[in-house]
């Protein structure tokens, strides 16, 4: 079983990592670039759409850009070591997950304001490359139509096997932390 489990992290590193970090993100990019070009230069007319108009808001973007996408490293790297540290898991693999369901749920850390913290991060990621590209359709639309979708996947799926595997727990750990949109200024429960 532990040369199973091996083998399953080594695949899935090779099988996630070019997919998530190059692909998708090329992907997007180009989906959103072809929709910013449809509307603004072909629908609407307007030449040079993908500039900004003056150079401190080029700056402005660049600087959201890379601190979204930073953000959204940061966030993606803290779920990952929350994940394998407490919940002795790794989230990378193409076997079977019933191989390597996590041994704890983990509630703590990233994982106490939102229970999908590695898609936030992701969208995170797309976002800054989105406005780093100019890309309106991007930032706005494929960005939440996205985020949309995989919620509704990972609901479907893996909260139907964590919910199988940690019954009640994660019924009250679903209850309590929001799927993708962190409440930032949760009041604090009084146990009575």
């Amino acid at each position: 079983m532990k040369v199973l489990k091996t083998a399953g992290k080594i695949l899935g590193l090779f099988w996630y990592m070019p997919f998530f970090a190059v692909i998708i993100p090329w992907l997007v990019l180009q989906v959103g670039y072809s929709l910013d070009w449809l509307i603004f230069e072909y629908f609407l007319k307007i030449d040079q759409w993908h500039c900004a108009p003056i150079p401190l808001a080029e700056q402005l973007l660049q600087f959201f850009g890379f601190t979204s996408t930073a953000l959204g490293i940061t966030i993606l790297v803290k779920a990952w070591s929350d994940l394998a540290g407490e919940g002795k898991f790794f989230p990378l693999t193409i076997i079977s997950r019933e191989h390597l369901r996590p041994q704890k749920l983990v509630t703590t850390g990233i994982y106490s304001k939102v229970r999908h913290p590695m898609l936030l991060g992701y969208l995170t990621i797309l976002a800054g490359l989105g406005i780093l590209n100019h890309s309106l359709s991007t930032v706005f639309w494929l960005i939440p139509l996205a985020g949309y979708t995989a919620v509704r996947f990972l609901e479907d799926t893996e909260e139907k096997e964590l919910t199988i595997w940690f019954g009640e727990e994660y019924r009250k750990y679903k209850k309590k932390v929001p799927a993708l949109i962190p409440e930032l200024f949760r009041k604090n429960e009084k146990t009575d």
